[in-house]
């Protein structure tokens, strides 16, 4: 029996006492429950109780859509789910552990305050920045669970595109990309860079796939974004109109990992 009939059958068989509740000065009433036990209630208290629980599920219910939709939403090899602050391993002092610590401080700001704001995580490969923009993301899912969010690998993404101009059945259209990292509440960016080999025909390819990052940054203004390119390799590959938007409101959220030994190496 569900909780609200379950309610209505011990109203049913209740008793009024003369018993006042003292929260809200109603009559009491009792009845024995299913156990034989005596139960007095206020009716005005447990109908609180009913929707207080009510609440509860309904919040249990909208975190688990919105990250069954993160996860949906997302183009990500599915080992990086296990990407969190936690299993980034880093030595006490080490120059890993100091960025790790940046990071994780950016995380807190983007949860705490959903205003426009980019982090960049740039440097040479291997050196952790998509695991810790993973990490970053699953935080801030944590801390602000309604937040909608997408982690988007670029290399991943315009692959599934290039694919949709032969295949019709190809989720991962143009349009739908678009509409998914510009409708989401935090959008992740991962190797940014990568895109420029994409596509048939060279420096055209190169071109259709900077207008779509140029569309995401245009409309999109909470951005994590990682790259392997330095800040002067973005400013040579990119026009300045998509180098400025990358940069945008991540005065203090620009993470360089040069120097940060290459993870993959060391594993």
């Amino acid at each position: 029996m569900g909780i609200a009939m379950q309610a209505l059958a011990n109203a049913k068989k209740a008793v009024r006492l003369e018993q006042k509740c003292s929260k809200h000065g109603l009559n009491l009433y009792t009845h024995k429950n299913h156990e034989g036990e005596q139960v007095t209630f206020c009716p005005q208290c447990q109908a609180e109780a009913l929707a207080a629980l009510q609440e509860r599920f309904d919040q249990e219910a909208r975190k688990s859509i919105i990250e069954r939709k993160f996860r949906e939403n997302s183009l990500v090899n599915s080992k990086m789910w296990k990407c969190t602050f936690d299993s980034f391993e880093a030595q006490p002092g080490s120059a890993e552990q100091i960025i790790k610590k940046q990071v994780q401080n950016a995380a807190v700001a983007f949860a705490t305050k959903p205003v426009a704001h980019h982090a960049v995580l740039y440097g040479q490969p291997g050196a952790g920045k998509s695991h810790l923009a993973m990490a970053m993301m699953q935080e801030i899912h944590k801390q602000r669970p309604a937040q909608t969010m997408a982690f988007i690998n670029i290399s991943r993404l315009f692959s599934k595109i290039k694919n949709s101009f032969d295949d019709p059945s190809e989720y991962w259209t143009k349009e739908k990309a678009l509409e998914i990292m510009t409708g989401v509440d935090l959008l992740c960016i991962d190797d940014l860079g990568t895109e420029s080999s994409m596509g048939r025909t060279g420096q055209e390819a190169t071109k259709w796939a900077q207008d779509v990052i140029y569309d995401v940054l245009e409309n999109q203004d909470r951005i994590i974004i990682t790259t392997n390119l330095s800040e002067r390799d973005l400013k040579r590959v990119y026009d300045a109109k998509i180098f400025s938007r990358i940069f945008a409101n991540s005065q203090n959220t620009r993470f360089d990992f040069t120097g940060i030994s290459d993870k993959r190496l060391e594993g």
